[in-house]
């Protein structure tokens, strides 16, 4: 019972190992294929140990005639504790090696020359730029206001009152017919 618990969970942590590869390798990686064939190996093992040629997990065959019910119920859950901690003890050496391994990486951002603050700010010369902000503002204003009196003046003769008006009725005609 305890080697078939043991192999059950050599093959589950080889399983785990393959899917972990593959992440990383593809089928044809030489890492892969030897995982695959000792993989293939314990499966074999447990096979010739749980006597099935069918299934490799299935139970160990036992007589009824042997073991009583009782016998039977206590030596699975004794197979399955055994199995349980041997998976438990093959993941946490897995998870061992994993925080050895990252440890001996180190950091994967590397500063190779740190920042220092300049000692004189070379741009944007914020005075030149406060200055050209108020005259482009200023002309703005100036051309705003310069333009609304030309309007005004403009309009405030007669004529051109006219002319204003008609281009009104017309652009309304336009927009009526459309």
């Amino acid at each position: 019972m305890t080697v078939a618990a043991i192999l059950r969970a050599q093959v589950l942590a080889k399983q785990v190992q393959i899917e972990g590869m593959r992440s990383f390798a593809t089928d044809d990686n030489p890492n892969i294929i030897l995982a695959k064939q000792e993989l293939a190996a314990l499966q074999s093992q447990l096979q010739r140990v749980a006597g099935s040629q069918s299934d490799a997990g299935s139970d160990i065959n036992l007589s009824k005639g042997r073991v009583t019910q009782s016998g039977m119920e206590y030596l699975r859950r004794y197979r399955d504790l055994r199995y349980q901690e041997t998976v438990y003890e093959l993941l946490a050496k897995e998870f061992e090696i994993a925080k050895l391994d990252e440890a001996r990486e180190g950091s994967i951002v590397q500063v190779v020359d740190a920042g220092v603050p300049p000692d004189k700010k070379s741009s944007p010369h914020r005075l030149l730029i406060l200055i050209g902000g108020t005259a482009l503002g200023f002309c703005c204003a100036v051309l705003w206001v310069w333009l609304r009196k030309s309007m005004a003046f403009a309009l405030g003769l007669p004529e051109n009152r006219q002319r204003v008006q008609s281009i009104k009725t017309l652009w309304r005609a336009k927009r009526d017919s459309d």
